[in-house]
């Protein structure tokens, strides 16, 4: 796949001790306003990988190495590509409380990710059909 010609979008799956995960929140989209994972589109000269470390250090202040995130799905759209990775992390020391563009954060047990009404929908079901949404 050439990088450079088509365009994509990247997200992490925070996944952290006692089977907590990490949301964000951008109070500045149009409503209805949803938790959903860190990500974003790419920028220029970026691959997937690169992309998706940026958006989530971006969006939640963790860092983490390209090396450090696997990926879980690749899904093809009409006008991108979504890469979706995970990231197991040790502890949420560097989680920043908001976003470098406002986007809330917040911890929440993997468990409530299947009945949350506010978790965004496209993202819940990105977790259904990789198997890894839990009740």
């Amino acid at each position: 796949m050439n990088h450079q010609t088509i365009d994509w979008a990247a997200l992490v799956f925070v996944r952290g001790p006692e089977g907590k995960v990490v949301l964000v929140l951008d109070p500045e989209k149009p409503t209805p306003h949803f938790w959903k994972f860190p990500g974003g589109r790419k920028e220029h000269g970026e691959t997937p990988e690169k992309t998706a470390v940026r958006e989530l250090e971006e969006e939640t202040g963790i860092k983490v190495l390209e090396t450090d995130i696997s990926l879980i799905s690749e899904i093809s759209k009409k006008d991108h590509t979504l890469f979706v990775y995970q990231v197991v992390i040790e502890n949420f020391n560097s989680l920043a409380k908001r976003g470098i563009e406002g986007e809330h954060t917040a911890i929440f047990f993997e468990k409530e990710l299947a009945n949350m009404v506010d978790f965004f929908p496209p993202h819940r079901k990105i977790l259904e059909q990789v198997g890894m949404l839990t009740s």
